[in-house]
């Protein structure tokens, strides 16, 4: 039976050591992350505890302003090309 305990305590010690390993991947990812983005992005993930909630949150926001900014070329270029109509004295 003791050397049943010492086996749990062997894994406890190895969960430990690999948890504070994926902690300290994890903080120099968030470091990073925040020295990476500008300042309008950097206020959105500032307060985020894991790099995984901050690469969400710039995945969002990248995400809504390229979808927003694709529309927006879109209906730039479709009015370029409405006014690139022939006029009546063109041949």
């Amino acid at each position: 039976m003791a050397i049943m305990k010492l086996a749990n305590d062997d894994e406890t010690d190895a969960q430990r050591v690999t948890y504070k390993k994926s902690k300290s991947k994890d903080s120099k990812a968030l470091f990073l992350i925040h020295q990476s983005v500008d300042g309008a992005n950097f206020d959105n993930i500032f307060t985020t505890a894991t790099s995984k909630q901050a690469w969400d949150i710039l995945r969002k926001f990248t995400h809504t302003n390229g979808e927003k900014m694709k529309k927006i070329r879109l209906k730039i270029l479709q009015t370029l090309y409405e006014l690139l109509q022939m006029e009546d004295q063109e041949s």
